[in-house]
């Protein structure tokens, strides 16, 4: 027997073990789906998989499978008692959905032919613990190990270049992530909802980051962003536990929502590279108590730094053109800002009107001339009266999730 036609045995409720033997070619969609007894399956050989041929087999707690070129599409959605799988060396492709809601596997060898995991291959698979790339894996695809809570640790394999959507989302567990180093992109929400990741090192080849990617990473201390990164979506930090951040010199933009809620970090420096700080990118920082924007930066949107209780120190570097509004609004601390330039060239920054309920101080800084017969200490200058130029109305504040 080469050949199973489609939903074959579909629902034989009495069945119990299944062996298909050397020289199997074609299992057809829903072969053995529902087959509620099936405890054991060994495939010896398959070259056509169908879509669904053993889901819902709700007793399968083993599986081996031999040569086999592809698991089919849901092959084993829904096996809830499948804990263990074996997998030959010619498994070269994990179908969408193949594996999804088994819930009690636990640990995952792919075999060391694969080289692509569809999308959603693993979703929902409570148990699982450890997981066990080949070095031939090229793509992982979206949603592969999403809502795996017990997945605890991860290494991606060298061969990978992008990490799909919300591939670990909610994988609440998890701790220990190490990334290719010919990693180029980090889509969507990759790691969203990851409350246990406490340290992940980007790749030095890294070129994006899309949005929520470590959204509500609250274990997560710090972040260093290369100086490869070029592209960095709103909320990617969004409600995670940074301590330190280093915003690396190829990025232009720092996004909206980018650190929202970070309520352990200190203390920020802009550096030069960045020519805009997005709507609400800092917004909420509670514990932020110095602030520092480099020379370069050219405008802070609306409610950009608003909220930051313990904002006390800022210090803006010439070339700033904007302050939009409510960029400081709600920053009791905030009684003084020292501006490196003068007063004529802050008075050519555009203010709005409202940008800063606290109404701080302005004090010049004059650069040093590194005249030997001067101090080397800035001199200061204080600016009682600091006027505005623009009159803008309150926005109010959006809600951050309908923001998206």
């Amino acid at each position: 027997m080469k050949n199973i036609e489609k939903r074959a045995f579909s629902d034989c409720e009495s069945l119990k073990s299944v062996s298909l033997p050397e020289g199997f070619e074609r299992l057809g969609e829903s072969a053995f789906s529902g087959c509620a007894e099936l405890k054991d399956l060994t495939i010896a050989s398959c070259t056509d998989f169908g879509i669904g041929a053993f889901s819902g087999c709700v007793s399968l707690e083993s599986l081996t499978l031999g040569d086999v070129d592809a698991i089919g599409e849901s092959g084993f959605a829904y096996c809830k008692s499948l804990k263990s799988v074996t997998m030959g060396e010619n498994v070269h492709k994990i179908g969408r959905e193949a594996f999804s809601q088994c819930s009690a596997l636990f640990e995952l060898k792919l075999g060391s032919g694969v080289s692509e995991v569809g999308e959603s291959a693993f979703r929902e698979c409570a148990l699982l613990e450890s997981v066990e790339f080949s070095e031939q894996i090229e793509k992982i695809g979206a949603r592969a190990f999403q809502s795996c809570p017990n997945l605890k640790s991860v290494r991606i394999p060298e061969g990978l270049t992008v990490l799909q959507k919300s591939t670990f989302e909610n994988c609440t567990h998890l701790t220990e992530v190490e990334l290719s180093t010919g990693l180029t992109s980090i889509e969507d929400n990759a790691f969203y909802g990851c409350e246990s990741l406490s340290s992940v090192d980007l790749p030095d080849h890294l070129q994006k980051i899309g949005s929520s990617v470590f959204r509500g990473c609250s274990e997560l201390k710090k972040i260093q962003i290369p100086n490869t990164v070029t592209e960095i979506g709103s909320f990617s930090f969004y409600a995670c536990g940074l301590e330190e951040i280093s915003i690396g010199t190829s990025l232009t933009k720092i996004e909206n929502y980018l650190f929202y809620e970070c309520g352990q970090l200190e203390s920020v420096e802009i550096p030069g590279n960045i020519e805009e700080i997005g709507t609400n990118a800092f917004c909420s920082c509670s514990a932020l108590k110095e602030l520092t924007i480099k020379t370069g930066v050219k405008e802070i949107a609306t409610m950009a730094f608003s909220d930051c209780a313990s904002l006390a120190s800022v210090r803006i570097e010439k070339g700033l053109e904007k302050i939009d509004v409510q960029a400081f609004s709600g920053c009791s601390a905030l009684t003084k800002i020292d501006f490196v330039g003068t007063e004529q060239e802050w008075g050519q920054v555009t203010k709005s009107s409202n940008w800063c309920d606290s109404e701080p101080q302005i004090e010049y800084v004059v650069e040093s001339t590194n005249d030997p017969n001067e101090d080397d200490e800035p001199k200061k200058e204080t600016d009682p009266d600091q006027g505005t130029e623009e009159d803008e109305s309150n926005p109010g504040t959006d809600d951050p999730k309908e923001s998206e």
